[in-house]
């Protein structure tokens, strides 16, 4: 037994009361005729999603295309991507992703279109689910020339007009940003500048915040910086002005050519997106998200999808018709298969002088357990090191049997389920993983693996 663990759970110093969870971009297109999966491949599509079992799942509405007489199918798959949400367990947020906004005429219209979409999900399909709204993706990117705070200021009181008026907005909260970094304070499309509008003239409307981060897989300290500085943002807001904070898009980027996301410089060109490196960086990026206090998390994007002509290949379930499952797919089942919607994370203390080990604690109302881990050492890794690292846990609940799940312990990007391993009467627990691998220590029990 050691006598002092490297590191303490704190049950009692809780940085997220209620998690929302770890979620994915679900692409409404998929269904649709723009993206040309045969509809006999759905099933194995449909199967691979469920079993991910995402906890928080974002779904565009395209005011071009989300109406009965756009070509393709597209109203129609957005309906079905939305139920596959439902289906899933997720809670749903739609974002109204872009539109005319030149007139105040063009923008009541839109949210009367899209409040009009919205009730029908809710009062024709059933989608108790949706509990989350936002209104554009992105707008404080640059050369948004009629996006600006005010005019999202008015839409969203447009849009809680009408959903009052449809008797559902009591269902739905609201949800503001999804903002990129932007340019340096005081530029007017900085996040500092926009979080201030939010804070200062929409409190009273919005219910979240929500941001976006992207990074280079050579360039970590991007996301390290950028998940820091929104924390602080909000955290020097006037404590009524504060809300919940969400990710609602992260990914990470490489060389191009090939197109986007990029490739990483292997012998053969491997695409980022199916890469062990591309998952082991998600993995430190949730970590360091729910450190942060972060209350939900978005990846873009969960499968293969068209939303325009172009190709976006973050995803994690690759193209039909066999829809593959890449390394990203087993690590997201891993932290939305051991940790649960309504769950707290709470914080973990550091006695340890290895400053690269990284850990998270998530706990069930019932007092569930579940400890993600990794050395951020192995971050610059897409194969396998001899180096394992142990790590000692203390704050665990006494002599009590958990299940150690590791991704990609052999190199080959998938889960094992490595051993139980008890606490001991001081409620310490010692585990060990190789340097490019990502482990769970969890109370969850879980039969059946992807493979």
């Amino acid at each position: 037994m050691v006598e002092v663990a490297e590191f303490e759970v704190l049950p009692g110093q809780v940085l997220v009361g209620r998690l929302t969870g770890c979620g994915v971009q679900f692409n409404q297109n998929v269904f649709a005729g723009i993206t040309g999966a045969e509809e006999g491949s759905f099933p194995d599509l449909e199967r691979k999603v469920l079993a991910l079992a995402p906890q928080f799942v974002r779904l565009f509405y395209n005011d071009k295309q989300a109406n009965a007489s756009a070509p393709d199918g597209t109203m129609g798959s957005f309906v079905r991507s939305v139920q596959l949400a439902q289906q899933a367990g997720a809670t749903i947020n739609i974002t109204w992703q872009s539109g005319t906004l030149g007139t105040e005429e063009a923008q009541e219209s839109a949210m009367s279109r899209f409040a009009g979409a919205l009730g029908e999900l809710v009062s024709t399909h059933g989608i108790n689910n949706l509990r989350w709204v936002t209104i554009q993706n992105e707008p404080n990117t640059p050369g948004m020339k009629f996006v600006t705070p005010e005019v999202l200021d008015a839409m969203y009181r447009m849009l809680d007009r009408n959903l009052t008026a449809l008797g559902v907005r009591e269902q739905i909260r609201f949800m503001g940003g999804d903002l990129i970094q932007g340019s340096a304070p005081p530029a007017p499309n900085s996040e500092e500048a926009w979080f201030a509008y939010m804070a200062e003239h929409m409190a009273d409307v919005l219910d979240a915040y929500s941001v976006h981060v992207y990074w280079n897989y050579w360039d970590t300290a991007r996301f390290v910086n950028r998940l820091n500085n929104v924390q602080e943002i909000v955290a020097d807001l006037a404590e009524d002005q504060r809300k919940p904070l969400f990710i609602t898009e992260y990914g990470v980027r490489g060389k191009r050519p090939p197109g986007d996301p990029g490739g990483f410089p292997t012998p053969t060109g491997e695409p980022l997106g199916q890469t062990n490196l591309a998952a082991f960086q998600h993995a430190w990026f949730l970590i360091l998200a729910a450190q942060h206090g972060f209350v939900g998390t978005v990846k873009w994007d969960c499968y293969y999808g068209k939303y325009d002509q172009g190709t976006q290949a973050y995803y994690a379930i690759g193209p039909a018709p066999e829809w593959p499952l890449y390394p990203m797919y087993f690590l997201l089942w891993l932290v939305t298969n051991t940790t649960k919607a309504g769950w707290r994370v709470v914080e973990v203390s550091r006695n340890t002088t290895a400053p690269t080990k990284q850990l998270a604690a998530f706990v069930g109302e019932g007092g569930e357990q579940t400890i993600l881990g990794l050395d951020t050492a192995g971050a610059t890794l897409n194969g396998v090191s001899a180096t394992t690292n142990s790590y000692t846990i203390g704050g665990l609940e006494p002599n009590t049997d958990f299940n150690f799940f590791v991704w990609n312990r052999d190199g080959e990007g998938k889960l094992v389920l490595d051993r139980k391993i008890s606490a001991d009467s001081d409620g310490v627990a010692t585990v060990a993983a190789p340097l490019h691998a990502v482990f769970a220590l969890t109370t969850s029990t879980l039969t059946v693996l992807p493979s």
